[in-house]
C-alpha cells in the first residue's frame, strides 16, 4: 500500500502589537517550533526499514509586519506504505501540535 494524508493544523494565539509582545501569544513562534519538531516523526518515531515522509507544504500567518497575528495555519502532508506507519505519523502530528500550543500557554489547537 502506498498512501498519503493531508492534515490541517490551526494554531490559535492572542494577537497584539509588536511593541506589546508580552501581552500576546505568538502563533508564528508556535508554528516554527511545530515545523521543526515534525521532522522528528520520521527520524525518531518510525521504523527505519519503512518508508515515511512528513513535510509542511504551507505555513500561513499574519498580514501586517508589526502585529502579532491571532492564528497560524499549517498544511502537513504525509506519505507512508502501511497502516502502522500512518498511525504513528498521525499520533505524532497531533501530539506535537497540541504540546507546542500547551507549552506556549495558547488555546487548544485543531488538527484535522
Amino acid at each position: 500500500m502506498r498512501a498519503c494524508s493531508l492534515y490541517h493544523g490551526q494554531l490559535v494565539g492572542a494577537h497584539g502589537h509588536g511593541s506589546q509582545r508580552h501581552t500576546a501569544v505568538d502563533p508564528i513562534v508556535m508554528g516554527a517550533a511545530v515545523v521543526m519538531r515534525l521532522q522528528t516523526i520520521v527520524s525518531r518515531m518510525t521504523n527505519p526499514d519503512t518508508t515515511a515522509v512528513v513535510w509542511v507544504g504551507d505555513f500561513n500567518s499574519g498580514t501586517i509586519d508589526n502585529i502579532i497575528p491571532d492564528s497560524a495555519r499549517l498544511l502537513i502532508n504525509t506519505r507512508f506504505r502501511d497502516e502502522e506507519t500512518r498511525a504513528i505519523i498521525k499520533e505524532g502530528i497531533e501530539r506535537i501540535v497540541h504540546s507546542e500550543a500547551q507549552s506556549s500557554g495558547a488555546p487548544e489547537p485543531t488538527v484535522t
